[in-house]
């Protein structure tokens, strides 16, 4: 996939395609987790779609949760997803 360290370097053209391609791939990766999170606290914690982003967006982030979630498919829901992000 990479050079050996013994190999030239790519020219600049095919390295930046490189970075563009895993920059992309980073980029699904967000947004895919993000919207994994933002159904899973619409359905299950019935947030509307703004909260539901927002906590996601913590979550995902790093930060915490917003709002206090009251069933327990929404609990066990947010805990895979706190252990998922994490």
């Amino acid at each position: 996939m990479f050079e050996h360290r013994a190999q030239p370097l790519l020219p600049r053209a095919e390295f930046l395609r490189r970075l563009a391609r895993h920059g992309g791939i980073a980029a699904l990766l967000l947004v895919g987790s993000l919207a994994l999170g933002v159904l899973g606290y619409h359905t299950f914690g019935g947030l509307g779609w703004v909260d539901a982003l927002l906590d996601a967006a913590m979550i995902l982030g790093g930060m915490g949760p917003v709002h206090e979630l009251d069933t327990v498919a929404a609990k066990l829901f947010a805990s895979a997803y706190a252990l998922f992000s994490g």
